[in-house]
């Protein structure tokens, strides 16, 4: 922050690649953890990474790196993330038509807080949810649910229906 204009690689820059010092299209979910190092979607290798704050070291995958798939600890291109109150990661997952949430330990399954129920436009399905989430005042997700073309607000909960927001 030195005004130079000059940019610096806090995470990847190893090349395209599943290593600890690669990246493989992170799309746009990056987040500062309470620590100051950066919780990145690491979309092509279906993973969450956390990266040091210096930018110097290695990141680790903190949930999913175990290939694409809709288990728990799995992700089939994950997208848009924000931290809950209590540090965990909010994360879209786009082709499994669902947000997930997994622990800020790096440790445990992730579960499911909204969608889930396969591809549609109901109160607790998503379609493609590929856009950002974030969190309301109350905890609750707010979610670009994208191919229904609308913003639904999820429970924290993670039980109950998601209403239509905007859209």
């Amino acid at each position: 922050a030195s005004g130079s204009g000059d940019c610096i690689t806090v995470a990847g820059g190893q090349g395209k690649g599943d290593g600890p010092k690669q990246l493989n299209q992170p799309w746009g979910g990056v987040a500062l953890a309470a620590d100051g190092d950066f919780i990145v979607t690491d979309t092509h290798n279906h993973r969450i990474q956390r990266c040091p704050a210096s930018g110097s070291g290695e990141c680790i995958t903190v949930a999913g790196g175990q290939g694409e798939g809709d288990g728990p600890q799995q992700f089939h291109y994950p997208h848009g993330l924000a931290l809950a109150l209590d540090g965990d990661f909010i994360v879209t997952d786009r082709y499994n038509h669902r947000i997930q949430q997994c622990p800020a330990s790096g440790s445990g399954d992730c579960i499911t807080v909204a969608g889930g129920q396969g591809k549609g436009d109901g109160p607790k399905q998503l379609n493609q949810p590929w856009g950002g989430v974030a969190l309301a005042a109350d905890g609750d997700f707010i979610v670009t649910d994208t191919h229904n073309h609308r913003i639904q607000r999820c429970p924290a909960s993670g039980s109950g229906e998601c209403i239509t927001v905007a859209g």
